[in-house]
């Protein structure tokens, strides 16, 4: 494969810590990597050999590409401290990777004749723990006809897949991964609530109910959601759904649930009904 451009990473939380080791292990040179405080920056300098890392102060070696792995927050801060620093003069693409914020946040950078993209890695990254590796990882890419090229080819160097998607509705593509990721987490700890509160063992809980949520969501997404929804609702089962309505409400330690069952519940009766 030819010779990647070289990349400077700003940030080296879970999310640019992944993409820094993921990079350097497909051959991609990290010739920088900063944050904050400096200190995060330099130990992930070490294992992907990069020269130079700290904060952003003083001149800085920047390669032609950056990628600002911040929180959504930053992100707009990050590309100005980036623009004003010395040495800005060499970059020619910035990136982002927020899953919420288009790359009309870069517009500064823009204004500059600088190429912007955001390449947003559709997966969960944990706060603590090991490296995400990035392979087989899907990436969603949106800006700039020069910049999206050189994300797809990034993506194609660690082994991941990449897709397109419309900066105007990037909103409900995020919204799409709370739901499947932040909010079924969510669903296993108001479905362990339950089973705790019935007198099911709690050290034993989820050995217990894995093997359903595995079945579950292997059957949705080997066939269709709608295909593979089962249970009272599905079957039409109205004294059931009544019995749960009534417990919950008759619960101190559980009415709090009732909001969360009957929102899910229309939304299981419509995908019922698409199945019909």
């Amino acid at each position: 494969m030819s010779r990647m451009t070289p990349v400077t990473i700003v940030g080296a939380g879970a999310v640019g810590r992944s993409l820094a080791l993921a990079l350097y292990r497909s051959g991609v040179t990290v010739a920088g990597v900063y944050s904050a405080n400096g200190t995060s920056a330099r130990a992930l300098a070490r294992r992907v050999a990069a020269p130079s890392s700290g904060t952003l102060t003083g001149k800085i070696p920047f390669a032609s590409v950056v990628i600002l792995a911040v929180p959504d927050d930053a992100i707009p801060a990050a590309a100005v401290q980036v623009l004003r620093s010395a040495g800005a003069e060499r970059i020619r693409t910035i990136i982002h990777c927020s899953g919420a914020l288009a790359s009309l946040v870069l517009r500064p950078a823009a204004k500059r004749k600088i190429s912007c993209a955001s390449m947003h890695p559709l997966m969960t990254f944990p706060k603590k723990g090991r490296t995400v590796p990035m392979k087989d990882t899907w990436f969603a890419l949106e800006g700039d006809r020069t910049a999206v090229a050189l994300c797809r080819s990034l993506v194609k160097r660690m082994e991941g897949s990449s897709f397109t998607i419309d900066a105007r509705k990037k909103t409900f593509y995020h919204m799409a991964a709370v739901f499947a990721s932040n909010y079924t987490v969510t669903l296993l700890e108001v479905a362990g609530q339950l089973a705790r509160e019935a007198g099911v063992p709690a050290k034993d809980l989820w050995r217990i109910f894995g093997p359903l949520v595995t079945a579950s969501v292997n059957n949705a997404l080997r066939h269709s959601p709608a295909a593979a929804l089962t249970g009272p609702i599905a079957r039409g089962d109205r004294a059931t759904v009544l019995r749960h309505l009534d417990a919950l409400r008759g619960s101190k330690r559980m009415e709090h649930l009732l909001p969360v069952y009957a929102a899910l519940g229309i939304e299981a009766a419509a995908l019922a009904g698409m199945e019909r």
